[in-house]
């Protein structure tokens, strides 16, 4: 009889857990955008914590992290708009080395599904709680993922690259839940390699291509 149980061999929730901590800044990026919407009114009232009601201008630029200096509203704002712009990079790119393909395009979408839940609760906590309380609530989404995804597999891409095969069987392992001498396992490194040597030699044919535009 087939084994029903979720967990069985080749389930892909391992892929799916690491798809959802790997995007959680989104999460965090969009309770920094939405988070202002609530405590517009707070910050531009006589009651605001900068001590100074803002303008509409510099509600728009804020974003408020330990102090109540209103250029730590600007600063952190602009550090979490670099640091969105590397997760927007960073996080498709490990959701694709480490997912199967027929699940790729769905996980790949959590990016932009996390944003907008991210800035949903950011409306639902502002109504709900206290200044200080909604910026400790924002503050544990972070922490939480530099926690959890402390303890998720390198990507086995990488580990390809830097010539750890053996790291990378295992990590492949146990995302698809299969023994590490397991024929797709040992197929899937493979490939790996042989994509990234196609990689390779297709940039040194592109190095070769503007070089002799260059000399032209």
């Amino acid at each position: 009889m087939k084994n029903k149980f979720i967990f069985n061999e080749g389930n892909q929730i391992n892929q799916i857990i690491c798809a959802i901590f790997i995007n959680i800044p989104a999460i965090s990026y969009g309770t920094t955008i939405g988070w202002m919407s609530p405590m517009t009114l707070l910050l531009q009232s006589k009651d605001s914590p900068t001590e100074v009601p803002l303008t509409d201008i510099e509600a728009c630029w804020i974003l408020k992290l330990s102090s109540y200096n209103i250029w730590a509203f600007l600063i952190a704002r602009c550090l979490a708009g670099i640091a969105m712009a590397a997760s927007c990079v960073n996080c498709p790119v490990y959701t694709k080395e480490v997912c199967d393909n027929n699940i790729r395009g769905a996980l790949g979408c959590m990016l932009a599904l996390f944003f907008t839940i991210g800035s949903l609760f950011s409306y639902v906590i502002g109504d709900m709680f206290s200044y200080r309380t909604v910026l400790w609530i924002c503050l544990s989404i972070p922490v939480f993922h530099l926690i959890t995804f402390a303890l998720m597999p390198e990507s086995p891409s990488y580990l390809v690259k830097i010539g750890k095969e053996e790291e990378a069987a295992k990590a492949l392992s146990w995302l698809r839940r299969r023994g590490k001498n397991h024929y797709t396992i040992q197929n899937e490194v493979e490939a790996i390699k042989k994509e990234q040597k196609n990689d390779i030699d297709g940039d040194k044919f592109l190095i070769k291509a503007i070089r002799m535009f260059i000399s032209f």
